[in-house]
């Protein structure tokens, strides 16, 4: 996770014409920032410059080069897969404020959630789970996974 690189915004933007994916709202949240759930592998480690992070039989992470989120920005970023599919990320930011940047663009797209306590969320939407929490420093931990491919707590 260590190895966040800058990526260019004609990156992203080729990234997302070249999936075929529009992510303006909640309307379409079966993704992550407009990468749908089940995107292969070999494409998004081009795009994204993903390194190996830890493997488990069937189930790859990825260390990636993404610095944003929203208006957030990101000091970890892993992406997920299972069987080669897209399934998954996991997101690290740093700092109060710009945790609650994160959690702001979160509620910007998949609405309030269901709030567990003060710093923890949860969203269903379509395929999509997203669950947020914030830890006593301010840092916040956004697990954001695709329902069907990553069998997690529901």
């Amino acid at each position: 996770m260590k190895y966040i690189r800058t990526i260019s915004r004609t990156t992203l933007v080729a990234a997302f014409i070249s999936v075929g994916a529009s992510y303006t709202s909640a309307q379409s949240p079966d993704g992550f920032e407009g990468i749908p759930w089940g995107t292969s592998l070999d494409w998004l480690e081009k795009q994204f410059e993903l390194l190996p992070h830890s493997t488990g039989g069937e189930f790859h992470s990825y260390a990636s080069n993404v610095l944003h989120v929203g208006p957030a920005e990101v000091s970890e970023c892993d992406f997920e897969f299972v069987k080669g599919k897209f399934a998954g990320v996991a997101i690290l930011t740093r700092g109060t404020r710009n945790t609650h940047r994160l959690l702001s663009h979160l509620r910007k797209l998949f609405g309030e959630g269901h709030q567990e306590d003060p710093r923890t969320y949860q969203w269903f939407s379509g395929q999509t789970h997203v669950s947020f929490d914030e830890d006593s420093d301010g840092d916040g931990y956004v697990y954001w996974y695709s329902r069907t491919l990553l069998r997690g707590p529901e």
